[in-house]
């Protein structure tokens, strides 16, 4: 609980110390203690970059499946915010966005679901892939 903390103190000044507890940070979700993996929650926000959105955001997900429903709504946004910034590329943006669609269902801002649909409509490409 204290190291979280001051790793959440850090992550802003030094992003890279913290990478190296990530494998460390993400274990903490799967603790019971709310505290503690609502700590590990934010800090996980923190870190993620262009380099690791791929591992943390699946991570992030696998925790969304079993998430309590009242913390669905912060973690879809979060998550529907790293796709949006470090997506990379446009297909894994909307796999994404559909992942977390099914995970989380009714717990989904309107403005994600906006943004979603503006997405899928400015990518041609992906369209039919989007509704298959």
């Amino acid at each position: 609980h204290v190291a979280l903390n001051t790793l959440n103190k850090v992550v802003s000044m030094d992003t890279n110390t913290v990478q190296r507890h990530r494998n460390i940070i993400l274990d903490c979700l799967r603790d019971g203690n709310i505290s503690i993996w609502r700590r590990a929650l934010e800090l996980s926000y923190a870190l993620i970059n262009e380099t690791n959105v791929r591992v943390l955001v699946r991570e992030l997900l696998a925790f969304l499946e079993v998430a309590d429903n009242k913390f669905k709504l912060g973690m879809t946004t979060q998550i529907s915010l790293a796709a949006e910034h470090f997506a990379p590329n446009r297909r894994w943006h909307i796999d994404t966005v559909l992942r977390f669609l099914r995970l989380a269902g009714n717990f989904i801002r309107e403005e994600i679901l906006l943004a979603f649909i503006r997405l899928v409509a400015h990518t041609p490409e992906l369209q039919a892939y989007t509704a298959a």
